[in-house]
């Protein structure tokens, strides 16, 4: 273990000085350096009614099971060289340490232009390895690379032609009943339309292979169609997107085979002055082939609506929302169809090369509607925080938060959820 550990730090050291030192192209050569710390921290609380302190035993009463699925501090170093100073050739690696695991990070991006035709190619290598205790066999040690090429030509003024193909392969150090090594290849062809005032609309067919080697069921074929559109009405915008995609797994009797299909579209109309008002609705279908024991297909429709202002960068959005689900049978169980209600409030802050800080807070009730006393309803709130923000001393500090509290009628399902990713890094 030892030794590893020390192969596997020099070896990052090497590979981010070698960036560091690279030759420029040319007086536009860019070279940057970033160090920081960071924290990942994932818990599930879940509470006992205190019916179960009766007796002797009242201590039972603030009895609580908790579970910290992560919980990391990590150090964290990347470089990054362009020696033209632009989309030509990007090189970068990164390099992140927490007490029980090294990651390195080492990507390349390159772009290709000749006679209105684009080339863009991308690759990236990724080691991971655990460097105090045991392995436990569920991930831990691995490496990941994928190699990536794209190509686009221009038919016309307003049309381009591109298409795809990515490669990716994973080997686990240690294999275990949730990790196998795979390999993975996929494609895409479609067409890309521009429109006047930077509006677009994109469709694209699909294809992708997987390969489990030591688990042939789990290999699959899918295929699809997928399309965007972004259409800018003046200051308003709407935004659509939708995908239906076939997946055909290699197990017998068309087992865990399913249809597709999603539907969003998001809209943002300015109403005059600082007042605006923001829709979104999404649409979920999921079709198994065959009856499957524990899974089942689901319909799934969710609408908001919101309105708020604007004013000096900061938006204030509030509104209702609601949420179906109407789910299939599965052969051991029952379904979790339920009618969703509640409201959002979203805060939004934006200084352009200063900050970027979205908070949300969805509050409501959940109605199972089919439960056979397996579920219960419960009043919910979810809160989320993402941010980026440029601090003095060339410091920048980024977040994302998550916390989700649901408190049941049945007391024993109460349950909490708490997820934080967040780092402080220094340009050098």
């Amino acid at each position: 273990m030892p030794t590893r550990r020390v192969l596997f730090a020099a070896v990052t050291l090497i590979l981010l000085a070698s960036l560091m030192i690279l030759p420029g192209a040319g007086p536009r050569a860019e070279t940057s350096l970033k160090a920081g710390i960071g924290y990942d921290f994932l818990s599930q609380q879940y509470f006992l009614d205190s019916v179960i302190s009766e007796g002797a035993d009242t201590i039972l009463a603030d009895w609580s099971l908790k579970t910290n699925y992560l919980d990391d501090l990590k150090g964290m170093l990347s470089a990054r060289h362009r020696p033209f100073g632009d989309e030509r050739l990007d090189l970068s690696g990164r390099w992140e340490q927490t007490a029980d695991f090294l990651r390195l990070t080492l990507s390349e991006f390159s772009r290709i232009d000749f006679s209105g035709r684009r080339l863009y190619l991308a690759s990236e290598y990724e080691i991971r390895s655990r460097v105090r205790g045991s392995p436990s066999g569920f991930g831990d040690d691995y490496w990941r690379a994928h190699a990536q090429a794209r190509y686009s030509q221009r038919l016309t003024d307003r049309l381009d032609w591109r298409t795809q193909v990515r490669g990716e392969y994973t080997n686990f150090t240690a294999g275990s009943a949730t990790s196998y090594d795979h390999s993975r290849l996929s494609g895409k062809m479609g067409l890309e339309a521009l429109f006047g005032s930077f509006s677009t609309a994109q469709v694209d067919l699909f294809v992708a292979r997987r390969n489990v080697s030591a688990n042939s069921d789990l290999s699959y074929t899918s295929f699809g169609i997928e399309g965007y559109l972004w259409w800018l009405i003046g200051a308003s915008h709407l935004d659509v997107s939708g995908r239906l995609e076939r997946k055909d797994y290699s197990a017998a009797f068309n087992e865990d085979d399913y249809m597709f299909a999603q539907l969003s579209t998001i809209l943002r109309l300015r109403l005059g002055g600082s007042w605006m008002v923001k829709s979104e609705a999404d649409l979920e279908l999921l079709d198994y082939a065959a009856a499957e024991a524990v899974v089942a297909g689901y319909r799934r429709v969710r609408l908001l609506a919101m309105i708020g202002a604007e004013r000096d960068n900061v938006s204030l959005l509030a509104g209702p929302q609601i949420e179906h689900l109407a789910q299939d049978r599965a052969t051991l169980g029952g379904t979790e169809d339920y009618f969703e209600t509640g409201g959002k409030i979203a805060v939004e802050v934006f200084h352009l090369d200063l900050m970027f800080l979205t908070l949300e807070s969805t509050t409501g009730w959940r109605n199972h509607l089919d439960d056979g006393g397996f579920w219960s309803d419960f009043l919910f709130e979810r809160l989320s925080l993402v941010g980026n923000v440029h601090l003095p001393l060339n410091l920048t500090w980024d977040i994302f938060f998550s916390a989700e509290w649901e408190w049941h009628e049945r007391e024993s399902d109460n349950s909490r959820l708490y997820l934080l990713s967040t780092s402080l890094t220094r340009s050098l």
